[in-house]
C-alpha cells in the first residue's frame, strides 16, 4: 500500500498563541491553521459551522474570520467566558478608555498596600494553601476593580485577563495544567506581583483587540445575528471522535 503525505497539513512550527487566540492558555489548543485549513476544505460553501466542544474557541474565530455563522457548546464556564470574549464584537474605543481607567487605578494600588485593607476577600475551602496572602489581597481587589466596569462584554474581557492571572501567581507549578503545587524549597522565595502580571496580560491581550476587533465587528456586521433555527452544514472539533 503505497503512502502519501501530504506536506500542506504540516504545521510542525507553528503556535497556538498568536493573534486573539493568545488571550488566554488553554489545554490541547487547536492550532488556528489547522481549523481554518479544514474549514476551507470541507466548509467552503457552507454558511454555518458548530463547534460541540469550543475548549477556547479557535474554530469559532476562524469560522468567523470566513464569514461564516459560528456556534458552540462546552461544558466548562472558563472555555464558555474565552470563547464568548474571542467571538464578541468590542467598541475598541470603548475598551481603550475603561482599561487605561482600571490600569491606573491598579498602578496607584501597587505603591500603596493600604488601600487592599478594605477589600473583602473570598473565603474557600484551601485558599491559602493555593494563594499566598499579598496574593489574595492583589487578586481581590483587581476582581472589585474589575466588578465596577457596566459594559458586560468589556468586564468578560477583563475577566480573561484576570483568569490567566490567577493561574500564573497560585502556587501550583507552571509547567502543566494539572494542579500540582510548588515544592516548600521553592515556596518560600515566590512572591508574584498580582497587580503587574494582570497589567502585562491586560496590555498583550488589549494589543491583540486593537487588530482584531474592527475586523471581526465588519465581518460579525455581515453575518446574520438573528437565527432561531439553524441546520448545521459542518461540524468540527479537536480532538475529532
Amino acid at each position: 500500500m503505497l503512502r502519501i503525505r501530504d506536506k500542506s497539513w504540516d504545521f510542525r512550527g507553528e503556535t497556538a498563541i498568536i493573534g486573539i487566540h493568545g488571550i488566554h492558555t488553554y489545554p490541547a489548543m487547536m492550532l488556528p491553521q489547522i481549523a481554518k485549513k479544514l474549514i476551507e476544505k470541507y466548509g467552503r460553501d457552507k454558511k454555518t459551522i458548530l463547534d460541540p466542544f469550543c475548549d477556547s474557541g479557535t474554530v469559532l474565530v476562524e469560522g468567523i474570520l470566513s464569514g461564516k455563522n459560528a456556534f458552540r457548546y462546552d461544558i466548562n464556564p472558563l472555555a464558555i467566558l474565552i470563547s464568548k470574549v474571542r467571538i464578541t464584537s468590542l467598541n475598541v474605543r470603548t475598551l481603550l478608555l475603561e482599561t487605561e481607567r482600571i490600569e491606573e487605578k491598579l498602578s496607584i494600588a501597587q505603591f500603596n498596600p493600604k488601600i487592599f485593607e478594605s477589600v473583602e476577600v473570598p473565603k474557600f475551602f484551601n485558599i491559602d494553601y493555593w494563594f499566598k496572602p499579598s496574593v489574595i489581597k492583589q487578586l481581590s481587589f483587581i476582581k472589585s476593580v474589575i466588578g465596577e466596569v457596566e459594559d458586560d462584554n468589556i468586564r468578560d474581557f477583563l475577566f480573561v485577563a484576570f483568569s490567566e492571572t490567577v493561574r500564573k501567581v497560585s502556587n501550583t507549578r507552571d509547567s502543566e495544567y494539572k494542579l500540582f503545587r510548588i515544592p516548600e524549597s521553592k515556596l518560600k522565595s515566590w512572591n508574584p506581583n498580582a497587580i503587574g502580571i494582570f497589567l502585562e496580560i491586560l496590555d498583550r491581550n488589549v494589543r491583540f483587540a486593537v487588530e482584531y476587533y474592527p475586523i471581526i465587528t465588519k465581518l460579525l456586521d455581515r453575518i446574520s445575528a438573528d437565527v432561531f433555527w439553524v441546520t448545521f452544514e459542518t461540524g468540527l472539533m479537536f480532538p475529532p471522535i
